[in-house]
């Protein structure tokens, strides 16, 4: 089961849409081989745009982490500025205080899920010495 971190929050509404739609096409990729895969913001966009929920960063981030920790893998989706994203650094720093390993896939890699994940870098606890910039 992977968890599919992505950037979201950017102040062009034109950016986060297209940040949710990389993400459901990622996700997508995976679920059509049969890999179970938990994408937040698959999850929380539409209960926001359907179903009226209101909540603040923290807010989902406290409703997506505990699923986090009950996932095998995370994957990042690196889109432009991901290494910036709150929320994608959030997550990689819970992956790793939770020793779950961290698939860093490139956007133009989508195409190649879920096969580019053998290949793809990967980072667990022990290796956060070499990502400062990401996790800090």
């Amino acid at each position: 089961m992977f968890y599919l971190a992505c950037p979201y929050t950017h102040s062009d509404a034109t950016i986060q849409k297209y940040r949710y739609r990389q993400s459901c096409r990622a996700a997508s990729r995976l679920m059509q081989q049969g890999i179970g895969v938990f994408s937040p913001l698959a999850n929380s966009i539409p209960a926001i745009e359907f179903g009226g929920l209101e909540l603040e960063h923290d807010g989902f981030m406290n409703l997506d982490l505990p699923i986090l920790r009950r996932c095998d893998e995370v994957v990042v989706l690196a889109l432009p500025d991901w290494k910036a994203s709150v929320g994608v650094r959030r997550e990689m720093l819970e992956a790793f205080l939770h020793r779950k390993p961290v698939v860093i896939i490139a956007e133009h890699e989508i195409e190649l899920l879920p096969d580019v994940l053998k290949t793809a870098p990967r980072f667990s606890m022990d290796a956060t010495a070499y990502l400062p910039e990401i996790i800090f």
